[in-house]
């Protein structure tokens, strides 16, 4: 959903649903920064890894994302 707000689309777009979830199954994310330019790359890698194909690679709770993306967010030079 955060990559969604961000980026104003979805990851995967498709009319058929059975086309959506071969692409979700079989294509990475398109980076974030490719549709939103300007997110910075600390953010744009906690987004993807909570994207991650297999659950042993994404957060394995929602306060360790969130605890991730705090984290991105105060390593972002520049930000206010």
């Amino acid at each position: 959903v955060l990559y969604e707000m961000i980026a104003g689309q979805p990851p995967f777009v498709d009319e058929q649903l059975y086309l959506l979830m071969r692409r979700i199954e079989t294509f990475e994310p398109p980076p974030l920064s490719k549709r939103r330019p300007g997110v910075p790359a600390a953010v744009e890698r906690v987004i993807h890894q909570a994207l991650a194909k297999l659950p042993a690679g994404r957060p394995s709770t929602a306060a360790e994302f969130r605890l991730a993306l705090t984290r991105a967010l105060r390593v972002t030079p520049g930000r206010a």
